[in-house]
């Protein structure tokens, strides 16, 4: 079994600090725990592959077939079991799935470079990148209007 220490991940360049803190609350959760254990042993199933033929395996795929089983599970339990809900960490966020490979790595060092990663996109709204422009633009034009008076 895994043991999910206290400690916190690091923090990543190109990571959002949000979905990092976040994630780091939910692996320390029953469900979260649990299903960092399974992730777990579905990658060490991949590392023959890796270390025989460099080929890398899909954090995403290994998120997918946890899924599944979570779902197979609910529906063979017919929502009896009120432990297999949202508060007790049996929920698989999409935006967690590059901070587990992370995970794994960061305690399992000689499996580096099994996970492929790529560059995190920052996601903001509409509003916000707007907003960002808006302040670029007036820092531009502060800056025209300095040199001019000069």
């Amino acid at each position: 079994m895994l043991n999910i220490d206290d400690g916190q991940m690091d923090f990543f360049d190109g990571d959002d600090p949000q979905i990092l803190a976040d994630f780091n609350k939910w692996v320390h959760t029953p469900g979260g725990r649990h299903i960092a254990n399974r992730l777990f042993r579905k990658a060490a199933a991949y590392v023959a592959d890796y270390e025989r033929y460099g080929i890398q395996v899909s954090m995403k795929l290994l998120w997918e077939l946890q899924r599944h089983e979570i779902n197979k599970t609910r529906a063979r339990m017919g929502g009896q079991d009120p432990r297999i809900v949202n508060s007790y960490g049996y929920t698989l966020n999409n935006n967690y799935h590059r901070y587990m490979a992370k995970f794994i790595i960061k305690r399992r060092p000689a499996w580096d470079g099994i996970f492929k990663f790529r560059d995190q996109r920052s996601k903001i709204t509409e509003k916000e990148g707007n907003r960002r422009v808006h302040a670029h633009l007036s820092d531009v034009l502060r800056e025209i209007k300095e040199h001019a008076t000069k």
